[in-house]
């Protein structure tokens, strides 16, 4: 008689949380592009295929042009899928300047930015295989975006916020009797994203199995998909496995889940979001942090100890160095006049 391992069974029924996401987000793109004028499928289809574009990359195009859609069939009085290559073709760039002037209501000057680049790809495409002749979006000026300061905690405010961790001091009463079965995992997961400046989408699909801790590293997956190594210090380590040894439950709908929740299933980010406003908002009143902030703070600190860009792009799993230059150039002036001030000493 055989004997059936019925544990062993379900866990290899039990799809990964990549998986899952990509599924997700594949149904979901699959519902938006169904909304849509039936041309407009074609441009998602050449990203995910042609350009192997993440199904999430794919998704945020959705949305955004399903909001363009929307705007325009409301204009236009009719149907969003009555939205013809004509009508798309004889668009003027006063249209399209209207329709991104009508997302102030509800965009940020960056939200924006995104939409008009989204939109600005998809009269590419259409142009290029030839449904429609003009790209008025290319006419439209991008909205100007203020540069603000980084957000980020300081050495002292760090350390604030894990101590509130680990005694639980700025707690409420009710807040406490919750934490008494969670303090080891929020202190590892705030260790783990001040550690290592990882998303916290990358946070909470993290399995057991991605972690190695032969050379202290972890399994994440970038936005787009790219799976990339980052390493982790003892003291993640310690916050890590006191979790595991201590407090960790397993997942029922994904055992090999890193973090759970109350309700035994795989953490999300919503409630990572809400573990760090918890501890913060009393350890650093003046600072609104966010999951964000500490990858901000991971970043800064990073940047300012080693002054490489380049260093600190990989660390961030930034593709475009650009984009890490841009948020930490007023750092690196900074230490140019640090140099400056340095060069003043032996000249007097």
């Amino acid at each position: 008689m055989v004997n059936y391992n019925i544990e062993a069974i379900r866990r290899y029924f039990i799809m990964n949380y990549k998986d899952q996401q990509e599924i997700k987000n594949k149904e979901r793109l699959q519902q938006i592009v169904s909304e849509l004028p039936e041309y407009a499928a074609n441009f998602f289809n050449y990203y995910l295929a042609i350009k192997e574009a993440s199904s999430r990359t794919v998704l945020n195009y959705a949305y955004d042009m399903r909001i363009f859609f929307r705007y325009i069939a409301k204009c236009k009085n009719c149907d969003i899928k009555d939205v013809s290559l004509d009508i798309l073709n004889d668009l003027k760039p006063l249209e399209i300047q209207n329709f991104i002037t009508e997302l102030n209501k509800t965009n940020s000057t960056a939200g924006k930015s995104r939409r008009l680049a989204s939109l600005r790809s998809f009269y590419k495409y259409m142009r290029n295989i030839g449904y429609i002749k003009n790209n008025p979006a290319l006419l439209v000026e991008t909205p100007n975006t203020h540069k603000k300061n980084i957000i980020h905690l300081e050495n002292d405010e760090v350390k604030e916020v894990l101590t509130g961790i680990k005694t639980g001091d700025s707690l409420t009463d009710i807040q406490k009797k919750y934490a008494k079965n969670s303090k080891y995992r929020d202190y590892a997961i705030t260790t783990l994203l001040l550690g290592t400046g990882i998303r916290v989408s990358e946070c909470v699909g993290i399995d057991l199995s991605d972690i190695n801790w032969q050379d202290n590293s972890i399994k994440i997956y970038r936005k787009g998909g790219d799976e990339q190594l980052v390493y982790f210090t003892e003291q993640v380590r310690d916050a890590l496995e006191d979790y595991i040894d201590f407090e960790r439950e397993e997942p029922l709908d994904e055992p090999d889940a890193l973090f759970s929740s109350r309700k035994h299933q795989r953490i999300s980010v919503r409630a990572v979001e809400r573990i760090i406003n918890k501890y913060t908002k009393t350890a650093v009143p003046n600072k609104h942090i966010t999951p964000h902030k500490l990858r901000s703070t991971y970043g800064t600190n990073l940047y300012q100890e080693s002054g490489d860009i380049y260093l600190t792009a990989d660390a961030l799993g930034h593709k475009n160095i650009a984009v890490t230059a841009e948020h930490y150039a007023d750092m690196g002036n900074k230490r140019r006049k640090t140099a400056a001030d340095y060069t003043n000493k032996w000249l007097n």
